[in-house]
Parts: structure tokens; sequence; C-alpha cells
């Protein structure tokens, strides 16, 4: 099942230690104006979390033309506290997208289908908003 989603979903590590350059990665690029580039300290993860979120629309074309398969979505995973929110709102802006976050512990209800009614509503907004950023904060909590 994991070589069926590795086309798909990417993940970025933000355990301490995890983001220490590799010395075959390019030099990251000059920070854009705004608040893209305010975060302090995660300059490693937060290049290559633009590098997935940004790169697909704006090199849509010559991915294409190269036979690219873009991930389809980003998995953020670390301890509380880590930054996951800040980069993920971070990389909306710099990739100008919308940044829609819901948390996962909203989408629990007392009543069958309003959950599933919030998550589809959360995608209609997205897909109105192109392009967009669902960021699903505290997916733990669906696992429960």
């Amino acid at each position: 099942m994991a070589h069926l989603l590795a086309p798909q979903l990417s993940a970025l590590s933000l355990a301490p230690g995890a983001a220490a350059a590799s010395a075959a990665q390019p030099p990251p690029a000059a920070p854009a104006a705004g608040p893209a580039h305010r975060v302090a300290g995660l300059e490693a993860p937060l290049q290559a979390l633009r590098e997935l979120v940004a790169w697909p629309v704006r090199y849509a074309a010559e991915g294409a033309a190269l036979g690219v398969r873009w991930p389809r979505g980003v998995l953020l995973h670390g301890p509380p506290g880590c930054s996951k929110t800040t980069l993920a709102r971070a990389a909306a802006t710099g990739s100008r997208a919308t940044f829609l976050p819901l948390s996962c512990a909203q989408l629990y209800s007392m009543y069958v289908g309003e959950g599933e009614a919030a998550l589809r509503d959360a995608f209609a907004r997205a897909r109105m908003a192109a392009p967009a950023i669902i960021f699903l904060d505290e997916v733990d909590a669906v696992a429960v």
C-alpha cells in the first residue's frame, strides 16, 4: 500500500535534527518579501515545503513536458509545538494560495453526517478559492 501512496504523498519530518541541510541540496532561494520568510530557524523545511507546494503550480507546464508527477499532498509530522501550522501558513502565503485550516477534532459530531459535511464544505471552499491549501490539524484525532 505504501508504494501506491509514494507518488501521491510526500512526508516532511519536523523532528529535532531533521532540519539539517543536505550537501546535495541546492542553496535556498532568496527569501521573498512578506511573512513567508519569517519562520526563524526553519529555512530548510520551509524551502522543501515551498518546492512541494509552490513548484507544481509555478512550473506546471515544464513538469508536464518532462513527465513529472507532482505530489498531491504533504504530511507534516513532528512533536507538538514544532511549527507545523506556521510552516503550512508560510507555504500558502509564499505560493499565493488560500489557507484553509480544519481541525480534525471538528469532524467528530454527535449527529451522523455533520463531520462529513464539514469536510465536504472545506473541499468545496478550496475548489472555489483554488489554488488552496487545506491544513488538517490534529489528524491523529481521526484514528482514535
